[in-house]
């Protein structure tokens, strides 16, 4: 899996895989148990504890949604299937301010890129022709 580049930045400077748990061989799956019990210890020694592994999937879904990421692209990165990354978003996708600009960005470069269009008369309310 990539990185993000601070991340990948923030790990060159820490420990090598495995160093930082002894019970842990470097190159070898976490067992799901001992990940909890390594996540809890972490937590509660950093002073937190209102917030569980799985609300950083969120946010994470959150902060590639508003990156603009695809829900293939979201999937792809959380492991799920498109129909399951889809279902995340709908639980844990914040509508946003920052969503909301980037949608008015994406209306406004699209009419930025239409061609200039004039009202055709007699045709209804939405009835447009192409201006040459």
């Amino acid at each position: 899996m990539p990185a993000a580049r601070a991340l990948a930045a923030s790990l060159a400077g820490g420990p090598a895989p495995g160093d930082h748990d002894p019970g842990h061989a470097p190159g070898t799956p976490w067992a799901k148990r001992r990940f909890h019990e390594a996540w809890s210890e972490t937590a509660a020694a950093a002073g937190i504890t209102a917030l569980h592994f799985h609300d950083l999937r969120g946010t994470a879904v959150t902060m590639l949604a508003e990156a603009g990421c695809t829900v293939p692209e979201i999937a792809t990165i959380t492991g799920h299937s498109q129909a399951h990354a889809q279902r995340i978003l709908d639980r844990y996708l914040a509508r946003t301010r920052t969503l909301a600009e980037s949608a008015i960005a994406k209306l406004d470069e699209h009419r930025r890129n239409q061609p200039e269009r004039t009202p055709t008369l007699g045709q209804g309310r939405y009835s447009t022709s192409l201006t040459l």
